[in-house]
């Protein structure tokens, strides 16, 4: 969501200074950070506000009102083609994957749809580290965001080495009797002496503890950073 965005400011489609009106009944407002700002009203933050909500607190509102601004899933589904990235599917946007996830928990083994594999994301985010997707503003902008994410801090952040920084986000699907579908987290782990590594963590349909899990996430980071040296 966050490339699509940044890649219509490079265009000069979209400014990082525009504001966008958002109103208090707006249909993804939900419980999200967002929703309190959006009195009666309304609110009109800008897209650089809106992609910092929607990258450092994972806020839906702030995500869809951005995925509207930039032609929908369909055009994000698109972008990721033509810059040679496969192994996504952008189906949805966060309400209905959310209203649709209530209503079948989202557990269908044959369930294809808004979906990424570790390798693409792994690749985005090198070519992210490399500044081969986007300018270098824009490039540092997002950079900058990932390494704010407050969302499961207990996760890859939690095994960063001292004096490393991390620029991740994370990703999360409810429960169901007991198995939890999707627990990940994907960043870029940036050493002290410039040196940089890609880490992505999907765990999948596990009937682990949400502290069981985050631990083994944040072993991964750990042993990266043990092993760089």
């Amino acid at each position: 969501m966050a490339l699509a965005v940044l890649n219509e400011v490079d265009k000069g489609q979209l400014r990082l200074d525009d504001a966008v009106a958002i109103g208090q009944k707006e249909p993804s407002m939900g419980v999200q950070r967002l929703a309190k700002l959006a009195g009666p009203n309304g609110f009109n933050p800008t897209i650089r506000d809106l992609l910092f909500r929607m990258i450092v607190d994972s806020d839906r509102a702030a995500t869809d009102t951005l995925v509207t601004k930039v032609g929908g899933p369909s055009r994000i589904q698109s972008l990721l083609a033509e810059k040679g990235f496969k192994g996504f599917k952008i189906d949805r946007n966060e309400r209905d994957l959310g209203a649709e996830g209530q209503r079948d928990q989202g557990f269908h083994a044959s369930e294809r749809r808004d979906t990424g594999t570790p390798i693409a994301v792994a690749n985005l985010l090198q070519w992210l580290a490399n500044g081969q997707l986007l300018s270098r503003t824009s490039s540092a902008l997002l950079l900058e965001a990932m390494t704010k994410t407050r969302t499961y801090p207990e996760r890859l952040q939690a095994g960063v080495p001292n004096g490393w920084l991390l620029a991740h986000e994370t990703g999360t699907s409810s429960a169901w009797k007991g198995i939890t579908s999707a627990t990940n987290d994907a960043g870029i782990l940036m050493a002290p002496d410039a040196s940089s590594f890609v880490v992505v963590v999907f765990i999948a349909k596990s009937n682990a503890s949400d502290k069981g899990r985050a631990a083994l996430i944040a072993e991964v980071a750990r042993a990266v950073g043990e092993c760089s040296q």
